[in-house]
Parts: structure tokens; sequence; C-alpha cells
């Protein structure tokens, strides 16, 4: 006979199935999960997965402000000079060009490739007209602003740029001469200071544009120029809105028109006059005093283009996707008509544009 097996004193780790099952330690909290009795491994695999997305950080949105460039430019007059403007627009790398003392009449407008223009050209009376040139990389974001109170007298074109927090509407302004007769230049004042309470609503601003407007400059202590009769009433609208004058502003440069005939002949009457938020966001302002932003042509202006660099926090592009059901003739049907629109939507842009009545 063989010998018999003796029982061994400690069942929890030898011992028939029953001992070890009643006997059992329970387990760490750390190892709790592999104990549990009566789970499937699809229900340990789907809380193995909960844990690791827990696990997993949070995507942070990275918002990157955008800088854009805004031009203060008086043509004198826009026929024969496109080029120039064109030349300008792109070696600046200009996003917004506010363009004063235009001359177009009627329907007569710029033309610019990769720029929409916008614009309040006078119908009888000679000189005047504004506009803004924006380009296609602003386009988007832009819409232009036309329920404000209008004067027949007053030469003022408004866009408005959807940003963050709060929008940012811009306009381009050609005030009066000085020479003009006291109640037309305070009518004209008053009705800008009316548009801009009623933007200043709901959007921060920017206007600039030859307002034949003399403010009082000083410098090292000293007056270099006085305030004239227009000055007067355009520092009145500034305290009473809260503009600001950018080009006065820690800009490089000052004077905005030199006689070319005697240069020692220069005032500052051109502006870009921002909102008390605004002012942060300029990165930098140039006048260019040495004449080689200005715009040639024929008739060369006498005034200085001004530039302003900022930036702006602008909204994310909204991409859309277009998805068919292919599994019936009407998914097949729909996605084919669709391509074709594209299609003629191209070929459309493409087509050479009539430019008879534009410079």
């Amino acid at each position: 006979m063989g010998r018999k097996r003796k029982k061994d004193p400690n069942p929890t780790t030898t011992g028939d199935a029953r001992t070890l099952k009643k006997q059992q330690i329970p387990p760490s909290p750390r190892n709790q999960n592999q104990w549990k009795i009566g789970k499937t491994n699809n229900e340990r695999q789907t809380e193995r997965t909960k844990k690791n997305q827990k696990q997993k950080p949070k995507r942070k949105r990275i918002r990157k402000n955008k800088n854009i460039t805004i031009a203060a430019i008086n043509v004198r007059g826009a026929k024969g000079k496109i080029k120039s403007l064109e030349s300008l627009l792109t070696s600046e790398k200009i996003h917004v060009a506010i363009i004063t003392e235009t001359m177009f009449k009627n329907k007569e407008a710029y033309n610019i490739k990769g720029y929409k223009w916008i614009a309040r050209n006078r119908k009888s009376q000679e000189g005047g007209g504004v506009g803004i040139l924006v380009s296609n990389e602003v386009a988007n974001h832009t819409t232009e602003i036309n329920e404000l109170e209008d004067n027949e007298n007053l030469e003022s074109v408004w866009i408005e740029i959807k940003t963050r927090p709060k929008n940012i509407a811009i306009g381009a302004f050609y005030g009066p001469q000085e020479k003009e007769k006291i109640e037309k230049v305070k009518d004209i004042y008053r009705g800008l200071t009316t548009q801009i309470n009623q933007i200043n609503n709901k959007a921060e601003i920017i206007i600039a544009g030859d307002f034949n407007a003399k403010l009082e400059i000083t410098k090292d202590g000293n007056r270099i120029q006085d305030q004239s009769r227009n000055g007067k009433i355009l520092k009145e609208l500034m305290e009473k809105t809260g503009l600001k004058a950018m080009n006065l502003e820690k800009a490089e440069g000052l004077w905005t028109r030199v006689n070319p005939n005697n240069p020692n002949e220069r005032s500052v009457i051109d502006y870009i006059l921002a909102t008390k938020r605004i002012q942060p966001l300029v990165l930098n302002t140039n006048i260019d005093e040495s004449g080689s932003l200005r715009i040639r042509g024929k008739k060369e202006t006498d005034h200085n283009t001004i530039t302003m660099e900022m930036k702006i926090n602008a909204p994310r592009e909204k991409t859309t996707t277009s998805r068919w059901k292919l599994r019936n003739k009407e998914g097949w049907k729909k996605m084919n008509e669709e391509i074709g629109k594209s299609e003629i939507e191209k070929l459309n842009l493409n087509k050479p544009k009539n430019t008879s009545s534009r410079y």
C-alpha cells in the first residue's frame, strides 16, 4: 500500500476548489477588477476602454491672432493710377485700403484682382468720392454697413469685419474743405458723429481718410501745427465719440500732405481714428514721408500714405463636406448635378469681365 497523503495545513494555497472558494483572500483595491466573478470578457474590455479614455488629456483650443494691415490713401483721382495702387497693395500686403478723393462718378469703380470694392461716388459734383478695397482674405468675414443716417453732403462708407469678442467697423471719410461754409461743415460732422454712435453700439470703430482739418500738434513742448477751423470741429467729434488719432500716437513719420512745389509747406490733415479698445491691438503705424508708397500717375497725389498693422481675433473658417447616398439612382443624380454646378461656376469665374467703365 502506498503512503497516505497528509492534509496541507494551509488550504489557501493548495487543496480542493471548494476549500479555496470559501477561504479566498479578498483582493487588494488595485487588483479588484481582476478578481470580479461573473463578468464576461467583453465587459472587462469595455471597462478597460473607459479607463483609457479617462486618462487621455483633453485637447486645448488654440486661438491665434491674425495680423492685418490697413492703409489710408488719398489717390487724388483714381484714373490712370491703377498700376501704382496695385503695386502698393502687393508690396505692403494690404488687407483693407481706405481710399479718398477717387473722383469717380456714378457707377465707375475699381476692378482689382483679389479685392472687393465698396464705394460711394459723387453723382454730379466734381472731385471727392470714397471707397474701401477689401482683400479676399478678409472679404469672407466682411459686410457693408448700409442702415445708417444719410446726409447728401456726407461722404462716407462703412464695412464691418467679424472678429471676437466684438466686430470691427472700418469707415472711409472725405471731409469738407476749410473754405466751405461753416454751417455745411458742422452739418457734415454732425452726421458723421451720428453714424459713429450708431455703429459703436455693436462694433469697435476705425475711420480714416482725408479730413481736411488740422489738429493742434506739439512736439518737445513746441507747437508745430496750429488748430484750424475744421480742426476744432474734428476735435469736438473726437471728444464726443472717444476716438483717438493713431497716426499721432507713437507713429513713424508725421506729415500727411506736402506741397510738391514747396516742400516746406506741409501739414497733417489725414488721420486714422480708432476707439479705445482698438488702440492696444495696433502694432505699428507709419506715415510714408519718403514718398516711396505715394500713388503716382498723370497727376501725382500730394498726400503721403498711412499704413497701420494690427492684430485681430478672426472667426474660424467653416468648411462643409457634401455627401451623397449612392445606393440608388437618385443619389447618383444629385451628385452629378452638384458636380456640374461647381464646374459651371469655375468656367464663369475664368471668363474675362467687361471693364469698359472700370479703372
